[in-house]
């Protein structure tokens, strides 16, 4: 008929011959694009070629994992050429006309071209199981392989089965008729059904003697008899399973055509090569009543499945059995005397209707509750159940079901959702709910963990990454580009916001952005000079930029207008009076160091000028450092000498002051940390100091925490108060922990750490550090770990970081290159990927 190479379809080229049939053959194709598939061609001049051609255009369009599906069909003309599509189904619709030598005659006002092949382009298997039983050489297919074969065949022929296929526009199932092992195709490690050749609509079938159809050895006695039934392809499927599994089939191979029938009509199958359980389950499977079989293939499948006792034949092995001989027309007699005796049988069975079928409606993930409903088109009982995972109904195919069902894993969406009976078996059966997206899933992660819960956080986290395997990578970030180097950067922890002093280009510019909204636009502000110290008051939108004497109150805000408080005395030179500040930790209020032996409290207020003058206060000496207790109640000053003041927040004045000073101290002051109204740690170039402050002041003698070998470069306590943590200039001891209540000082040393530290932040609930080196390496620290040990965040990042922050929500790390890029990261997930 046809030779390699050749070309009858357009796009198609012949490249391997895989069989012939009585009516035609089938090639691997290479098809467009590449794609291999399989060509069956398919000669029409015989009613056969017809009946075939029906039966694809029935399946043509149905899509299952388990059925090898038709890509396309073609009628070829006398002269090789592709008819046009309309072709197919006039030709349908003329089948039961007999086929004239050059034309068929549709109607008056059209004339088809005789058709000689029909072509079906399938999907290419790698071969059938007949072909791997053969392979087996002694004995059947192995059981556990060949019980997922038969789970995988069932599942495609149940949806065949199923009454939800448009057929020339009713609704209808699908009749295979021709189950067996050379029909059950696999391509891997799946099964598909294939050849429907045969297929048909149940209760389509012809009316003449000859239209038997399908292969005897598997023939159910109702197809015998022509009045299949929708347990047909379960009896021939159970015959499959017998045969692959012990190499035979259940009768001696020399009977004849007529005792054949006999045994198939009167139920004489033997199944003595298995074990009890399998012969009980396949002799229900091939019960002569089709209302005695299982409910379903997959129900026969997961039957057979069960574990069971090793088989204990009790006679010799059949040998595998050759063709069935005998003629056509014995056959034909046959038949037709059957149906003489048998054709009325059930004829006189009282006709009770459809009635509804046991189903198992199985709900993933597992432990999914459900409530459901049945909403038939007649009354009937039973029809409401709540459950957990799988749910036991009895539906009739006009039946749809209600559903509603929610995983105790908040990861899935939960359904309140009407399903039909073919959703339901297009479906297998399965109700899957739908994961949330991962970005929602690690939201959920994210909340938990920064609710303080991380251990129930990590054990969700390892259950969102079996959903989203791609969780187990470092989160990707987000970045803007500021336009500039940055100077100075402040962060305000209670809105989320990062102010950053730049220059560049010959300008000054003052940058702020919202934490909370990743790749937001900066707003920015022209400066005159770049600023000394920035601080972002609590809740407005203004930046308080401290210069050589100035406050500069910079409006964030269009509306606003920026002004100017003079801090200053008038016949001072003006260069640097202030020589320090600190914002309140509640943001409420500034205090200002300065030259001249004096500080002033700035108070924030709402308004046109919510930055103002509050109160001015002497100092002994010049003021080298301020601060505020945690509470933001008290405000401490201390300067050259040693000396030191104590005022109430809400009073800086002189009768309020509560003077102290350092025992013999020689040192300058570079800063200080309050730990309480009546506690501060105090650095010097040379030590770091702990100081107990009198409740009346005076004279302190402190206790030296430690020496320093470098100058400081910054200082943070923790949210709770808990750890004070500071870095130096020092590749020795860059970074450095102390645990206030006990005064236990933890320190970094190489090779726990490289070089020097560049900048650092505390979580808001005191659990983690993370520190930039100058490598530009990002590591992270458990504080709630002994020994604190150091681990790697993120490799270098390229430039420079010189700036690392931690959103107050602790789900967000912040970092500020020397470029100018600003980079958003998803805090936890860094921590739950990070490698050990």
């Amino acid at each position: 008929m046809f030779s390699q190479g050749d070309r009858p379809i357009p796009g198609y080229r012949l490249e391997k011959f895989l069989g012939r049939g009585q009516f035609g053959e089938v090639w691997a194709a290479d098809g467009p694009g590449g794609t291999l598939v399989a060509l069956k061609f398919i000669a029409l001049q015989q009613k056969t070629g017809i009946r075939e051609l029906k039966s694809i255009q029935a399946v043509k369009r149905i899509k299952h994992a388990n059925l090898c599906s038709v890509n396309a069909m073609w009628l070829l003309g006398q002269d090789g050429g592709v008819l046009d599509d309309h072709e197919i189904d006039l030709l349908i619709r003329n089948q039961t006309r007999e086929l004239p030598s050059q034309t068929l005659a549709i109607e008056a006002t059209h004339v088809m071209q005789n058709p000689q092949y029909l072509v079906v382009s399938m999907s290419l298997a790698e071969g059938s199981l007949e072909e791997r039983l053969k392979q087996q050489g002694e004995g059947g297919i192995p059981r556990d392989l060949l019980v997922d074969y038969m789970l995988q065949a069932a599942r495609g022929i149940d949806y065949l089965n199923s009454p939800v296929h448009n057929v020339a526009g009713e609704i209808v199932g699908i009749q295979h008729r021709d189950i067996k092992p050379a029909n059950l195709l696999f391509a891997g490690d799946s099964v598909l059904v294939g050849d429907f050749g045969v297929a048909g609509a149940f209760g389509e079938y012809d009316t003449e003697a000859t239209s038997v159809v399908g292969s005897l050895c598997y023939m159910s006695p109702e197809s015998i008899k022509r009045i299949p039934s929708h347990s047909s392809d379960q009896y021939a499927l159970a015959i499959t399973y017998y045969q692959l599994r012990t190499g035979t089939l259940p009768f001696d191979p020399t009977v004849s055509f007529a005792e054949l029938v006999d045994i198939h009509v009167r139920g004489k199958l033997k199944f003595p090569l298995v074990t009890d359980h399998e012969q009980e389950v396949l002799n229900r499977a091939t019960s002569t009543d089709p209302k005695q079989r299982y409910a379903s293939c997959v129900e026969f499948a997961k039957a057979i499945a069960a574990p069971v006792e090793p088989a204990q034949p009790t006679a010799a092995k059949v040998p595998w059995p050759a063709v069935v001989g005998g003629s056509v027309a014995a056959l034909l007699l046959v038949v037709a005397l059957l149906w003489g005796l048998f054709g009325n049988s059930g004829g006189n069975e009282e006709n009770t209707g459809p009635q509804p079928q046991p189903h198992t409606i199985v709900f993933m993930p597992e432990q999914t509750e459900y409530t459901l409903s049945i909403l038939p088109e007649s009354p009937r009982d039973g029809l409401d159940s709540t459950g957990m995972s799988a749910a036991k109904i009895d539906l009739l195919p006009s039946d749809k079901v209600h559903i509603k069902a929610v995983s105790p894993n908040d990861f899935y969406q939960p359904i309140d959702q009407e399903f039909s009976y073919e959703q339901l078996v297009r479906d297998d059966w399965k109700i899957e709910l739908q994961p949330i997206a991962a970005t929602d899933m690690m939201g959920k992660v994210t909340s938990l963990a920064t609710s303080g819960k991380w251990d129930t956080a990590q054990q969700l986290f390892v259950s969102a990454t079996s959903i989203y395997p791609e969780l187990k990578d470092a989160p990707q970030p987000e970045s803007i580009e500021l336009h500039g180097s940055p100077h100075r950067a402040t962060y305000s922890p209670r809105e989320n916001r990062v102010a950053t002093a730049l220059s560049g280009d010959g300008t000054s510019l003052l940058s702020l952005l919202d934490l909370a909204q990743p790749k937001s636009d900066a707003r920015q502000v022209t400066l005159t000079e770049l600023p000394e110290q920035v601080h972002l008051p609590h809740n407005l939108p203004w930046a308080v930029l401290m210069q050589d004497r100035v406050a500069s109150v910079i409006s964030l805000d269009p509306i606003g207008k920026s002004y100017e408080i003079d801090l200053g005395l008038p016949k001072m030179v003006p260069y640097r009076q202030i020589t320090c500040s600190a914002l309140s930790p509640d943001g409420k209020a500034i205090l200002v160091g300065q030259d001249h032996q004096t500080v002033t409290l700035l108070a924030v207020a709402e308004g046109p000028q919510p930055v103002t003058k509050l109160a001015t206060a002497s100092f002994a000496t010049r003021v080298d450092a301020v601060g505020f207790d945690p509470a933001s109640q008290y405000c401490f000053a201390m300067g050259q000498d040693g000396d030191g003041r104590r005022w109430p927040t809400s009073d800086v004045s002189e009768a309020t002051a509560t003077d102290f000073k350092i025992a013999d101290f020689d040192e300058e002051i570079v800063a200080i940390v309050p730990l309480s109204k009546d506690n501060l740690v105090a650095f010097t170039d040379t030590q770091v100091l702990r100081l107990q402050i009198a409740a009346e002041g005076g004279v302190i003698k402190p206790q030296v925490i430690e020496t320093l070998r470098s100058p400081l470069i910054t200082a943070r306590l923790s949210g709770n108060g808990k750890f004070l943590a500071y870095t130096t200039e020092s590749s020795a001891r860059p970074l450095s922990i102390l645990e206030t209540d006990s005064n236990t000082l933890t320190s970094l040393q190489p090779p726990e750490v490289k070089g020097i530290v560049e900048d650092f932040d505390l979580s808001a609930d005191s659990r983690w550090l993370v520190y930039a080196t100058e490598n530009s390496e990002l590591y992270v620290l458990d504080l709630t770990q002994k020994p604190i040990a150091p681990q790697v965040l993120l490799p270098s990042q390229g430039e420079r970081i010189k700036f690392v922050r931690l959103s107050s929500s602790g789900g967000d790390l912040v970092t500020l290159a020397e470029d100018g890029t600003t980079t958003w990261w998803n805090f936890v997930q860094l921590i739950l990927t990070a490698k050990p």
